[in-house]
């Protein structure tokens, strides 16, 4: 189980190993991780002169990511197979890189042994339509719900699928839904008030126009600041209008005095 009782086929002999992969392209997006299996062994007449590198270099040969850093001891260290898996990579996307992996064996008369195995680098390309509607990620206004028709009612850049409100008039859909409001439509029943307003502001029927059915509209109703609520026989004229039509009243009558002078 540890490094040889003398120089074999395994050791490395008195100096430095090194190998390094040839140089390849990381995709520029997705996921890249990596994994693989290494072993480090020597006999207790090691020291921190020997040592197991492994590690990802740019193209000058500077490291970019220590993936082993192991230095040799005075005790026996067992030739047992690692796996080291899930490293990221994704620092180094685009890059061109290598692998590169150094075994020294420096210490006199120590014996060591090291070896790589299982490398694998594994690329996750980006999914450019999350919800497999057909409509690309960057195109889509529901980039997690599927809704290949983009239908959008109130124009905010969110479709209606994942819209909590489709008419952005301040009731969610599923409040419409509680009122019986068209969650596609500001002002349900069209009486210039938002269906928002009438539930929460005035509390009236935002499906009906008259909500007291006196044949005021709740709009003229709050305009003239009467209840909307409340049944009115008539509904009297505001200030501003009642002296319009004093006003006007008063110059026709000066008009019928002028026209019986001879």
């Amino acid at each position: 189980p540890n490094a040889g009782n003398s120089a074999g086929d395994n050791d490395v002999d008195a100096g430095l190993v090194s190998i390094r992969s040839p140089y390849f392209t990381l995709p520029a997006d997705g996921s890249i991780e990596m994994s693989y299996a290494y072993f480090f062994s020597h006999r207790d007449n090691s020291s921190s002169d020997d040592y197991f590198r492994f590690k990802l270099v740019d193209n000058n040969g500077v490291t970019l990511l220590a993936l082993q850093d192991l230095q040799g001891a005075d005790t026996d260290r067992p030739a047992v197979w690692t796996t080291e898996s899930n490293v990221s990579l994704n620092a180094f996307l685009g890059m061109n890189v290598a692998l590169q992996a150094e075994a020294a064996d420096e210490a006199t008369g120590s014996l060591v042994e090291a070896g790589l195995d299982a490398i694998v680098i594994l690329h996750t390309p980006v999914n450019n339509d999350a919800d497999n509607d057909g409509i690309e990620n960057g195109a889509d206004n529901c980039v997690n719900t599927a809704n290949n028709n983009q239908l959008n009612h109130d124009g905010d850049g969110e479709g209606n699928a994942c819209d909590s409100d489709d008419d952005n008039d301040g009731l969610t859909d599923a409040e419409e839904a509680q009122y019986g409001t068209d969650p596609t439509l500001v002002d349900s029943d069209a009486d210039s008030l938002s269906d928002y307003d009438e539930v929460y502001s005035y509390n009236t029927n935002p499906n009906a126009a008259d909500s007291d059915g006196d044949g005021y509209s709740d709009a003229e109703e709050i305009a003239v600041g009467r209840d909307p609520n409340q049944f009115d026989a008539h509904i009297p004229l505001p200030g501003w209008a009642l002296l319009l039509l004093a006003t006007a009243l008063g110059y026709f009558a000066t008009r019928r005095q002028h026209r019986r002078l001879p």
